[in-house]
């Protein structure tokens, strides 16, 4: 859980890393529930990775 928790905040600091982001969307949709949580901790990096939040959602539905 720390791997992945860790490893999607590094990827919110930097968007401009969308490659380890595509990279490890499998691990972004098991671990939604903490994404959704990151989220409202900090409510401007949601505006930011909304679209991103979406896009992982379709794959999540693919992955269940």
């Amino acid at each position: 859980m720390v791997k992945y928790k860790i490893g999607f905040m590094r990827d919110v600091k930097g968007i401009i890393n969308s490659r380890y982001w595509v990279f490890g969307i499998w691990d972004l949709g098991f671990g939604i529930w903490d994404l959704y949580f990151l989220f409202q901790v900090s409510g401007f990096k949601f505006q930011v990775s909304g679209f991103r939040f979406q896009v992982s959602g379709f794959r999540l539905q693919v992955a269940g």
